[in-house]
């Protein structure tokens, strides 16, 4: 069996030419005069000028970190404050949207305990139903995302004002059945959900002073929905002229316990909220009383329609409900006033750092200032020194970028004649040994009749037109992985599966030959352009060896039997079609992508009779298999 590589065949690197070799030393010379240059400068003049340069910049270094940490500090606060502005607007949406949901809840559970028999509570309903989208509508707007249900019966993530509509239309038809402490779990858990997310938006802005402030609204919030659920149940006690369940009756209780504790630990952590919560109770006496009354009532849990009458009792639900409403609107005052006092201390704080930021732009000013006045002292007293260094470091540099770009032109020049590897490996002075390809496609073509052409033109149209010719077979090649070995006269040669190594060697030169025959066909040539070129083309798959031959002039050449074999599929095809053999056809049947024909068996020079066929077209669509014509 023959191994990858052939050790026999061995070529050494290409020599430099004079040329590159006079421009490196001359390089190097001037290298070695500028390092001169350096250590004629002494070791005093360095550290002087070592000393000189730490004096200046050690303060002014020292300064300008000063200044840096004190400014990037007096941003962070300003963006803190910044911060919390939006974040105290979103409160207030959110808060806004809250309440409206809450009363829309105490509303509607005084309709469903009359029996939806009451038209004014359902008239309310249907003039808060737009107040409260509108303010759904902000809030969605504001946060610029997508507000989902959290209520655990229901499966999914859904818009929350989908989600509300649907109840509503549930509330207002009068054939569904709808308890009232479904109704108020129902609006009670969206509540909770959006005061969750109202105390996470004000967590994003993290300033120390923020946590007891924090601590009021989020707890005064909560207050204000407990509240409202005691402001339902006990609408539902009197609208509904009956006593309320033992659950429902526990429930007041304990929202009506848990609304006081929440009021206090608001009030304790602002005590001065307290005094101004209870100054407004007071002012709209008797409120206060006239709760504390009712509340006892319900607690007392007696049948409203013995003591008051149907008519009376509905009277005192709208009475209840509007006290409750009035006490709850008191509570949301009060969260605004800490909404106020919290931008306030926003406002004092944006106002300290812009004072900051300014005295410390300031203070950058001055600092620059003075750096670019040493600087420029500085750079006279190193003048001389400057001036030797740059005159002999630009000479350096242009003759290294005029050598960079001489290089460049030899690479590109070198990687057109030889693979990129082989050429590298010259490039680095190492010997290229023959290498042995168990399988590469080999491609040969001519033009039939260039003979009789080249007659009748002069040696310079011979030339346009095999250079127009082989300029638009280049590009064509360009798009598939195969090397153009040479081009001699009218022939051309190309191979795949080679420097690199690739299994798809066959396809990538049967589409190639496709294409090139497609564009001879539509070659015009310059100086006949009513003259047509017949294209012969001659592919075979086999293995062969191939290493560079030379030393003046290298060249990556092809050896072995699949050449010739492949030289007489071109020389015994015919114009305008593709001649495979045997071995081609059998790696192109792994890609049922090619039209194939039989073309016979025929008498191969050096070879005998072979088995041979034409490649014909392409098929482009997948799922179709090889079509033979006989």
């Amino acid at each position: 069996m023959p191994t990858n590589r052939v050790e026999n065949i061995q070529v050494m690197p290409r020599r430099q030419s004079g040329v590159t070799i006079q421009s490196s030393d001359s390089l190097f010379s001037e290298k070695q005069r500028f390092d001169e240059v350096l250590r004629n400068s002494g070791s005093s003049r360095v550290f002087q000028m070592v000393k000189m340069m730490a004096i200046i910049l050690v303060p002014i270094i020292t300064l300008i970190v000063q200044s840096g940490l004190s400014g990037k500090e007096t941003l962070e606060d300003r963006d803190a404050a910044a911060l919390l502005y939006k974040s105290v607007d979103i409160d207030l949406i959110i808060s806004a949207a809250v309440i409206n949901l809450q009363k829309e809840r105490g509303i509607t559970a005084m309709y469903l305990s009359s029996n939806r028999s009451n038209l004014n509570a359902r008239d309310s309903l249907l003039s808060l139903y737009p107040d409260t989208d509108a303010k759904l509508l902000a809030m969605f707007t504001l946060e610029s995302g997508s507000m989902c249900d959290v209520i655990t019966a229901v499966t999914g993530c859904r818009e929350l004002s989908d989600f509300i509509n649907e109840h509503r239309l549930k509330v207002l038809q009068s054939s569904v059945h709808l308890s009232i402490e479904d109704n108020i779990i129902f609006y009670t858990s969206i509540n909770e959900a959006l005061m969750q997310k109202n105390t996470n938006t004000l967590l994003k802005a993290k300033v120390d002073w923020l946590w007891s402030y924090l601590v009021a609204k989020s707890s005064l919030l909560s207050a204000t929905d407990v509240i409202g659920i005691e402001r339902a149940l006990g609408a539902t006690y009197y609208a509904s002229c009956s006593p309320l369940s033992t659950s429902s009756l526990r429930w007041m209780m304990q929202v009506h316990s848990q609304g006081l504790a929440l009021m206090r630990e608001a009030f304790r952590y602002s005590p001065t909220l307290a005094d101004t919560f209870y100054t407004r109770v007071e002012e709209h006496y008797p409120l206060n009383v006239s709760l504390s009354m009712m509340t006892s009532e319900v607690f007392q849990n007696s049948d409203p329609c013995q003591e008051y009458g149907a008519v009376m009792s509905a009277t005192m639900a709208d009475y209840w409900f509007g006290n409750m409403t009035e006490y709850i609107d008191i509570l949301a005052g009060v969260r605004v006033q800490i909404s106020a006092n919290i931008i306030r201390e926003a406002e004092f704080i944006i106002e300290s750092a812009r004072t900051k930021l300014i005295t410390h732009i300031t203070l950058m000013v001055c600092i620059t200032i003075l750096c670019i006045s040493l600087g420029f002292w500085y750079a006279y007293s190193i003048y001389r020194l400057l001036s030797s260094l740059t005159m002999y470091g630009s000479k350096i540099t242009s003759q290294t970028r005029q050598l960079s770009m001489e290089k460049k032109k030899t690479d590109r020049l070198l990687y057109q004649m030889l693979p990129r590897s082989v050429a590298d490996q010259l490039k680095s002075n190492k010997s290229v040994n023959a290498e042995y390809y168990q399988d590469v496609t080999i491609y040969f073509s001519d033009i039939v009749g260039f003979t009789a052409i080249a007659a009748e033109s002069t040696p310079m149209d011979v030339v346009q037109l095999l250079n127009a010719l082989y300029s638009t077979f280049d590009e064509c090649i360009d798009r598939y992985d195969v090397y153009k070995v040479e081009t001699i006269g009218d022939a051309y040669m190309v191979v795949s599966g080679l420097p690199g190594r690739t299994d798809l060697h066959a396809w990538e030169i049967a589409s190639m030959s496709l294409d090139l025959l497609e564009e001879a066909k539509h070659f015009i040539v310059p100086h006949l352009p009513n003259e047509k070129l017949s294209l012969r083309i001659g592919i075979h798959t086999g293995p062969c060896v191939a290493g560079v031959v030379g030393l003046k002039m290298p060249r990556f050449c092809l050896f072995g039997d699949t050449v010739n074999t492949a030289a007489r599929m071109e020389s015994t095809g015919q114009a305008l079609r593709i001649h495979i053999s045997e071995s081609t056809k059998k790696e192109l049947c792994r890609y049922p992508l090619f039209v194939i024909e039989q073309r016979g068996t025929i008498d191969i020079k050096g070879k005998g009779y072979m088995q041979t066929y034409w490649l014909k077209k392409k098929i482009e669509t997948e799922g179709h298999r090889i079509e033979w014509e006989e």
